[in-house]
């Protein structure tokens, strides 16, 4: 049975012009026993805009596809017309009103791009001078404030409440209004709580929606007094068409929704408000509520009496998971999206809330995003012991183009996987985004994880961090992971604010994961980082001309272990891997004890730097526990400690290396250690 879409037609019982009275008509048939198989809704090219998400949630197989080659587009967006040349400080504009059906203006996008408010200072970032604490998390004393350096702020600037704030620091961007100035002590009094604590050491931020600031094409500026929109178009937009997204979800599957498949449709401007996180905070959990507008803002309410955090929160402890996706599964299983298009939206472009089981997100492309590309949640372990049914599984992220996201939330991530198991993430080329390219696992320590038997395969991730937020990697892991393996990666130039700029990344309580056969190359740390985990295995793997340091282990801590007995032997073991360097240090180690203690195994490596000599300094670590006096082991005294014994300093006998080439040559040593040629990364 064949439905027919288009943007304008004469309804029939076959031909609509709206896809969601289609697919409802489809349902009604089937209710009826009359739907013949195979169903399929075809949708003709044009652009459909959408008041309401569109609402699946039948249980019969039925295919939503754009019809041959016709390239149909939903889209939750409300034009803005009635553009007028004005002038504002001394400079050519248009402007415009805000229609009254649109409450507030969170994002504007132009001609599909996201558009950005007035900025100041244009390029650079103030620095906070808050030296209070060296705690992460935030105190009774700074929840909410902090003091910037004199001249970053000025007093006579026009309607202050309807400036905002983006912090950037340590792993996290922070969105931020302003509730009250003292120019006198230079303190900002916060309308929302800060989630982590400023400190001058590594917390910087800049201003935006600032009317004395609208200068450059392709700014804007929002008056919430007299709701209008001041635009500075680029040079090349003769003509252009601004949009305000007014639909948060652009498409919902729940209630037990299954077999439907979404493929060819382009789906762009959906998020149409600023996200707060909800009550389980630091589990990462937008409120939900499944209405029409999907998810809906609702007051934030504090988990505890005494938390410092009084007022809304709109980021998240880590990775942006406060945001929704744009087409959003809920109690959903045996779903596709494939081959479609998401784009200038404002949240994530996917997400797999709760109870999803079998879906497949394959060959979509997905960019210009406010926040990240797929995000998959579940329930943590105890909530997935107690009601099985809310498990998240058995996810297939496979073949999609994910990048230039993260444009609104820095902290977003290209694939987030955070309580799922049993999901496969694979050939997926992610890029240009400020954070990590795919994470997987949500607990921190040694405590039980729901995260397990992962697999990430054959991904293609490059160009992340742009040097605005620290503590990311290409391919970040959290937790206890049995069974998760992570092969054939290719990850390239990671690059940091701070620190934190590695390939493959192991972070806290990381445990029994297998990563091997990647290639990692150009970061500006480390190729590889465990801060600190257990019974991890890295083996054949190549990392090639990391800026700091080769390979890196932190800590072996036992935070959150509360078994009897030795809690493991190893915290990871390193055989058979490459560690190819341009006069960099090979190895890092935070204390001499993780050395001396053989609480790590080194052995069978590779390591060679292109000047064929061996670097005098071969191992990096601490000795003095409260204070930072680098030492460093030389070879010798590295193999005398039981490291690398039977490890090799010799050419590994790639093709090329210095441009990235690591196809093996006919006599590598490398075929005797277990390598296969390797495919030349793609650019």
């Amino acid at each position: 049975m064949e439905f027919h879409v288009y943007t304008e037609c004469q309804e029939s019982k076959t031909t609509f012009n709206n896809i969601q009275r289609a697919y409802n008509a489809m349902a009604d048939l089937h209710a009826k026993c009359a739907l013949e198989q195979p169903a399929k809704i075809f949708v003709h090219g044009g652009t459909y805009h959408i008041t309401s998400p569109l609402h699946f949630d039948g249980t019969f197989p039925v295919s939503i596809e754009a019809y041959e080659k016709e390239k149909p587009v939903i889209s939750g967006a409300m034009q803005l017309t009635d553009w007028t040349p004005c002038r504002i400080n001394g400079i050519s504009a248009f402007r415009t009103v805000l229609p009254p059906e649109i409450r507030e203006l969170p994002f504007f996008y132009v001609n599909g791009k996201l558009a950005q408010p007035a900025r100041y200072p244009k390029q650079d970032l103030f620095r906070v001078t808050d030296e209070l604490s060296t705690s992460f998390v935030t105190n009774q004393y700074n929840h909410d404030n902090f003091h910037y350096e004199e001249g970053a702020f000025d007093p006579s600037w026009y309607d202050l409440q309807n400036i905002g704030i983006v912090m950037t620091h340590l792993w996290v961007s922070e969105s931020l209004r302003i509730e009250s100035v003292d120019t006198e002590e230079r303190k900002i009094v916060t309308a929302d709580s800060i989630i982590y604590t400023p400190r001058k050491k590594d917390t910087e931020f800049y201003f935006t929606n600032v009317r004395e600031a609208l200068s450059e094409p392709g700014e804007y500026y929002y008056d919430r007094n007299t709701r209008e929109i001041f635009y500075i178009p680029e040079k090349k937009q003769k003509n252009f068409i601004a949009e305000v997204p007014v639909v948060g979800t652009l498409a919902r599957f729940d209630s037990g929704a299954s077999w439907i498949t979404l493929k060819g449709l382009s789906f762009r401007c959906g998020g149409n408000y600023m996200p707060l996180l909800g009550n389980s905070r630091l589990a990462g959990y937008p409120v939900i509520d499944l209405h029409d507008n999907g998810f809906a803002p609702i007051p934030f309410i504090s988990e505890t009496p005494d938390t410092p955090w009084k007022k809304p929160i709109h980021s998240s402890v880590q990775g942006s998971v406060q945001l929704p996706g744009v087409l959003f599964f809920h109690n959903a299983s045996d779903c596709i999206i494939e081959d479609c298009e998401i784009s200038g939206c404002s949240w994530y472009g996917i997400q797999a809330y709760q109870a999803c089981h079998r879906l497949t997100f394959r060959n979509n492309h997905i960019h210009d995003m406010g926040g990240g590309g797929v995000i998959l949640n579940g329930v943590p372990y105890e909530k997935e012991q107690a009601d099985s049914s809310l498990q998240v599984n058995r996810i297939v992220v496979k073949g999609n183009h994910i990048h230039d996201c993260g444009l609104i939330f820095y902290a977003s991530i290209g694939i987030i996987s955070q309580h799922a198991w049993g999901c496969l993430l694979e050939d997926n080329h992610i890029h240009d985004l400020y954070y990590s390219g795919i994470s997987c696992g949500w607990v921190w320590g040694y405590a039980p994880s729901a995260a397990k038997e992962n697999r990430i395969h054959h991904n293609h991730i490059h160009d992340l961090g742009k040097k605005v937020l620290s503590d990311m990697g290409g391919i970040y892991l959290l937790g206890i992971q049995p069974g998760t393996r992570v092969w054939e990666n290719t990850i390239h130039h990671i690059s940091s604010r701070y620190y934190g700029g590695w390939g493959l990344y192991t972070d806290e309580g990381s445990g029994h994961i297998v990563l091997e056969r990647n290639v990692v190359y150009q970061c500006d740390r480390s190729g590889y980082h465990q801060h600190y985990g257990r019974e991890n295995i890295v083996r054949w793997n190549i990392f090639a001309f990391n800026k700091e340091f080769g390979l890196m282990v932190t800590h072996d801590n036992l935070l959150r272990y509360k078994l009897p007995g030795e809690s493991h032997g190893k915290a990871i073991s390193f055989i058979n891997n490459v560690i190819l360097m341009d006069g960099e240090c090979p190895f890092a180690v935070e204390f001499e004890e993780l050395v001396t203690n053989k609480r790590f195994f080194l052995d069978g490596n590779i390591y060679y730097d292109i000047s064929g000599t061996i670097p005098k300094k071969f191992a990096r670590y601490r000795r003095e526990p409260e204070r930072w006096v680098a030492r460093f082991f030389t070879l010798n005294q590295w193999q005398k400690a039981g490291m690398d014994r039977h490890s090799l300093f010799v050419d590994p006998g790639f093709k090329d290396p210095e441009h990235f080439d690591f196809t093996l040559k006919k006599d590598s040593i490398l075929r005797d250690y277990g390598f296969e040629d390797t495919v030349k990364p793609v650019k």
